[in-house]
Formats: structure tokens, C-alpha cells, sequence
């Protein structure tokens, strides 16, 4: 695994970066990351911002990942007094079913944002995938996931499988407050609860014992 302070170190403080943008989809590992970002930099009193960054797809009825990213956002700002984090960027796409949403809606945007100046850097929250054994005993293995092909997005969690993130957020007692504002089901459910069945909520269940909001 990555140790996050030497990640900072390498890519933002010996870079001279200091607007990050961050990919904030309301999920696990994004949430995670700003929680991060938002200590450091506010511990070490440096002058850098963050600009969470979500893409909603209108298509969708019922899930509104907009609410979600913000609910991280407040949870994050409640702990965290004077974090860095700038109001949050939000960009709207159709997503028609099968498409990749990263290389046709996301990236565009992002390189967008790099091009204006208005960040210097690009992160997302992507994980290692799980290893073979949980897939196999999850049913995992034949999903279609779409795979992070190009990976010119920076991740400090590239290394982390969810288990390892797991551990992380009840090393930083975050069980309480910030995992049951985090949403990784994809499904478009009216009673807004999460599926059970789809990659991100098997993968979810796997590593903490819980879906989204904590249901069991």
C-alpha cells in the first residue's frame, strides 16, 4: 500500500501543485480521499485547495449522486474545520446504458479544467481490484466492469483493495459519520436502496459487512 503522507509528498508538494481537483462521486474511496487531503492540508497549514468534481447523469430517475457528493462534503467539513474545500463543480451528461461514462463525459471535462488552470492536478478514487478469491466467492469475476484502461488519473489508493480501505475508515473512525453518507450501488432504485447485486455493492459488502447507509 501507499503511504499517503509520501503520496502527497511526491505528487503535490514536490510538484508545486496547488489547486487539486478531485473526482467526488459520493463513493467509498473519493470520500476517503478528500477526508485525507482536507487533514493534511489543514494540519500542515498550507495554502492548497481542493475542487470536488461531479458528474451527474441526468438519466438516471431516482438516485441523486449530487446529494450524496455533497453529504461527504458537510460530514467532511463538520470534522474538519477550515478544510480547504471549494464549492463543488458540477458538470451533466445522458448516459445511454452500456456507454463508459470516463473516456466520453469525465475526461473531457477534467482536461477541460487542466486546460483553463482552474486545477493543477487531476485525482480519482479508483482501487485495486479484489483479489481473484473474492471475486470467485462473490460471483464477481463475469460483471463486465468496465476497467481503468488509460489511468492518467492520479490515485493515492491505486495499491488498496476495498478490504484495505475498510480498514482504514475504522482506523480513522469514520463508521459513524462518513461511510452511511457514502453511495456505491449504480442502480436506479425508487426506494433509493441499494441493489445487492451489482459489482460496486458486492464489492462494498465484501470489505465492510454493509451496503449503502449501513444496511445489512
Amino acid at each position: 500500500m501507499i503511504d499517503f503522507n509520501d503520496w502527497i509528498n511526491d505528487n503535490i508538494l514536490n510538484k508545486n501543485v496547488q489547486n487539486i481537483g478531485l473526482e467526488l462521486s459520493g463513493g467509498i474511496d473519493s470520500a476517503y480521499i478528500l477526508f485525507l487531503l482536507s487533514k493534511f492540508f489543514t494540519t500542515n497549514k498550507t495554502l492548497h485547495r481542493i475542487l470536488p468534481i461531479h458528474g451527474y447523469d441526468e438519466s438516471r430517475k431516482y438516485a441523486n449522486s449530487i446529494a450524496a457528493a455533497q453529504s461527504v462534503i458537510d460530514v467532511i467539513k463538520k470534522r474538519i474545520l477550515n478544510a480547504p474545500i471549494d464549492n463543488m463543480f458540477i458538470f451533466k451528461y445522458n448516459k445511454k446504458p452500456k456507454e463508459n461514462k470516463m473516456p466520453l463525459y469525465h475526461r473531457p471535462v477534467i482536461r477541460s479544467l487542466l486546460d483553463e488552470k482552474r486545477i493543477d492536478m487531476n485525482i480519482r478514487g479508483y482501487t485495486r481490484e479484489p483479489e481473484s478469491s473474492v471475486l470467485k466467492k462473490n460471483n464477481m469475476e463475469s460483471m463486465g466492469r468496465f476497467p481503468s484502461e488509460e489511468r492518467w488519473e492520479r490515485s493515492p489508493l491505486s495499491l488498496h483493495t476495498k478490504r484495505d480501505i475498510a480498514d482504514l475508515y475504522r482506523k480513522n473512525n469514520l463508521m459513524e459519520d462518513l461511510f452511511p453518507v457514502t453511495i456505491s450501488c449504480i442502480d436506479d432504485r425508487k426506494d433509493l436502496r441499494p441493489c445487492k447485486k451489482c459489482w460496486w455493492c458486492k464489492e462494498k459488502y465484501d470489505a465492510f459487512g454493509m451496503y449503502d447507509g449501513k444496511h445489512t
